[in-house]
């Protein structure tokens, strides 16, 4: 494949990797440190040799530059210096470095008979335990030994998902890597004949991997792509297992209830073709009766984890199963159970408003702002019930429920949608009359921010001065309103100018810097010259701000 000789630009990956990475990359690169492994339009593969040898990736071209690299820096601080010097060697199409040598060590291995392959093999596992573990699955899934294959599965399922210690972000790829591999020995078993040693280790590797999941730093993901594939395992032995359907139902259910993490909330829909007909009907009357024992959900009343995790199961069962029935007088009578907050209502009705039932929905809608009119407004809620009021020629009433989401709540959204309405008529006065009586946090806020929508600029900075606004505000009120009042803009821009500098740090020098030219506009030159100059003398030793303002 020909390849072009800049495919990364330079400049970008100066940009990503910074000056010193960029310089030790480079040094890389020049001592032939890269061997590319694989090479195609969507992405790079190499070794790049240094204290170890570490697996680099790139993928894209220009300045559209992604990868990843299994070096330690690259997981602290991003892009490193071996994907610089693996860039760079793409670039300058070095013939050692930019030789597919996969493809090349393909096409020997074709060439070679099967017993020096063997030989070959067998030699790379004696020295790689990976390898040697997952030669040996093979070989006891062939050999047909069952309890042998089992024992020997679920002893490489323990050691891999064994935790021990907090498993921090930097070894979590590593530990996953350990699980997929036992989990890649276990999947061919599922459709086989020895589906059912799959079966049984499907669940004892998702129980291992949710057990282990609370003892370590998962914030890429690994746990729930592990979980997925220990789960599709599942699906597919019992698919080939083919259980009898009301027992398998049975079993199916304790599995979701018993489940901690919701790695069975989507059972009915997985496991809908092993549960045929009869399965999903016994496994509908076997979670209706436990559904019918629970008590309706009531709202603001606090429950236990445990019948909180009930609630939640088998209306995900009941739900599922209704849906599939098109059964939607069901699935509301389900969530009308469920009535614990201002979204279970929302969700209600808004369910219902999806179903074509608007008088419903509008019903449901309006109980559930009724039933929480002492919390905080749920916006959703609320904005559900103005848009049905308004369909169902309301309009009126819409109006006075955003008046009263807003004399409680206030905020500028809330103004702009009683002013789509025509009701933000009272919205100034009652904020004036509340600031000036008790003052919330916010009010003031709410109501500059209006007058600044409204471009009553001067209305505004009377709210300023007759109450508190925070400095990013004012400055906003200041970009706003400077043609009309620069003395006041002017006032602003030199406290923050003032407040940044006294900060410190490259990135508030800049801002300052712009600030103090936006200023030489509201200003007579030599009113310019002279803050400059008063300037520089208070902050003399902050040399690279003086350099930018010259």
């Amino acid at each position: 494949m020909a390849k072009l000789a800049t495919r990364f630009d330079v400049e970008a990956l100066q940009e990503f990797a910074g000056e010193k990475v960029f310089a030790r990359g480079e040094a890389y690169f020049r001592d032939g440190a890269v061997t590319i492994r694989r090479q195609s339009d969507e992405e790079v593969r190499a070794i790049v040799a240094g204290t170890e040898n570490y697996q680099t990736e790139l993928s894209g071209s220009g300045r559209d530059i992604d990868g990843e690299c299994s070096c330690p820096a690259f997981e602290d601080w991003g892009f490193c210096k071996h994907m610089v010097a693996v860039a760079l060697a793409v670039n300058a199409k070095a013939p050692v470095a930019n030789e597919d040598s996969l493809g090349r060590i393909r096409r020997h291995l074709t060439q070679q008979k099967s017993a020096d392959l063997v030989a070959l093999i067998v030699e790379l596992a004696e020295n790689d335990d990976s390898l040697m573990q997952r030669l040996e699955l093979a070989s006891l899934a062939v050999g047909g030994d069952a309890k042998a294959l089992e024992k020997r599965l679920r002893q490489a399922i323990d050691a891999a998902t064994a935790a021990g210690r907090f498993i921090d972000y930097r070894a979590a790829p590593g530990w996953a890597r350990k699980v997929e591999a036992a989990l890649d020995a276990l999947a061919p078993l599922a459709t086989g004949k020895s589906a059912e040693v799959a079966r049984r280790l499907a669940l004892h590797a998702l129980a291992r991997i949710e057990a282990a999941s609370g003892s370590m730093d998962d914030s890429d993901g690994h746990c729930g792509a592990l979980i997925q594939s220990a789960q599709d395992i599942h699906v597919a032995a019992c698919k080939a297992i083919k259980p009898e359907p009301k027992a398998f139902a049975r079993e199916l259910l304790d599995c979701i209830l018993a489940d901690p993490n919701g790695v069975f909330h989507d059972a009915v829909v997985d496991y809908s073709e092993v549960l045929g007909d009869a399965g999903r009907s016994e496994l509908f009357r076997l979670a209706m009766a436990k559904w019918e024992k629970l008590p309706r959900r009531a709202p603001k009343r606090r429950y236990d984890d445990t019948s909180e995790a009930s609630y939640d199961r088998l209306f995900a069962i009941l739900d599922a199963l209704a849906g599939l029935k098109s059964d939607d007088d069901l699935r509301i009578a389900l969530r009308a159970k469920t009535l614990g907050s201002a979204w279970d209502y929302f969700q209600l009705a808004d369910f219902c408003q999806r179903a074509g039932r608007a008088s419903e929905a509008l019903s449901w809608a309006e109980e559930g702002v009724w039933t929480f009119e002492d919390e905080r407004p749920d916006t959703r809620l609320v904005d559900l019930t103005v848009g049905l009021m308004k369909k169902a020629g309301r309009k009126a009433d819409a109006v006075q429920l955003l008046d009263r989401v807003f004399r409680k709540d206030p905020h500028l959204e809330t103004y702009n949608k009683l002013r789509a309405l025509g009701g933000a008529g009272g919205c100034v006065a009652f904020l004036e009359a509340q600031s000036a009586q008790k003052p919330r946090p916010g009010l003031a806020g709410t109501l500059i921010r209006i007058h600044m929508q409204e471009r009553r600029y001067a209305e505004a900075w009377a709210a300023v001065d007759a109450h508190r606004a925070d400095d990013l505000l004012q400055e906003a009120l200041a970009d706003a309103s400077r043609a009309a009042f620069p003395d006041r803009a002017l006032a602003v821009y030199k406290s923050r100018v003032e407040a940044m500098v006294s900060w410190g740090g490259n990135r508030e020098y800049e801002e300052s810097a712009k600030l103090v030219r936006v200023m030489s506009s509201l200003q007579g030159p030599a009113e310019q010259q002279a803050y400059i100059a008063g300037f520089k003398e208070r902050h003399r030793r902050r040399r690279n701000f003086m350099k930018l303002i010259g």
